[in-house]
């Protein structure tokens, strides 16, 4: 688990890369390693919302990371902005005066092997869980906090994360499919470059 101290490091360092990026400035470095959690492979990914309309401008991230954490938020925070084929890209202006980051950074990926495919919901904690759905070539990934934005139920979580990744709703009943849960640690900013706090989503059942 991070500290406050560290997700704030990690959303502040992430908000200069992007901005450089967007500046057309050299490559941002984050420094050099100091040995804390931020330097360790962990998968993460950003969300950018702008605080005036309360809609998302992009939403990128990895759960397989290749670099330390601190080098995977900056370039999902960059493809955020500028990549998501669903929005067009964040400009400098509006990321600096409108837009809000969050970032969520999370544990190594957990297959979920239940005796009973139709058991498989019982291992989802909605609140705790979020959920990758892997088969037929195709993938899809959600986010704790998006079962419990949308007011899913496990059922839905699975659902729902299936139509992500393009396959037909109920794929997670074939034994074809591979399903996959994580938890996250969520680190906000309460405005465009404000204080960053860390979001809780309700206690687990």
């Amino acid at each position: 688990m991070l500290t406050i101290h560290e997700g704030s490091l990690l959303v502040r360092k992430t908000r200069l890369g992007v901005e450089a990026h967007l500046a057309n400035r050299e490559s941002y470095d984050p420094g050099p390693s100091d040995g804390s959690e931020l330097w360790r492979k962990r998968g993460v990914f950003v969300t950018i919302t702008s605080s005036s309309t309360e809609t998302l401008r992009g939403c990128i991230g990895n759960p397989h990371p290749q670099h330390p954490l601190i080098v995977e938020a900056v370039q999902a925070g960059i493809l955020a902005a500028t990549s998501d084929p669903r929005f067009n890209p964040v400009s400098l202006d509006e990321f600096r005066s409108s837009d809000r980051l969050e970032l969520t950074v999370l544990s190594p990926l957990d297959q979920i092997r239940p005796s009973n495919l139709t058991k498989l919901a019982d291992l989802i904690v909605v609140g705790k869980h979020g959920l990758v759905v892997d088969g037929y070539g195709q993938q899809g990934l959600l986010l704790p906090q998006v079962a419990m934005d949308e007011g899913f139920d496990a059922e839905d979580f699975l659902t729902n994360c299936c139509l992500k990744a393009g396959l037909h709703p109920d794929a997670w009943l074939s034994d074809k499919v591979k399903v996959y849960r994580f938890t996250g640690q969520i680190f906000s900013e309460r405005g465009p470059n404000g204080h960053t706090v860390e979001r809780q989503l309700r206690d687990p059942k």
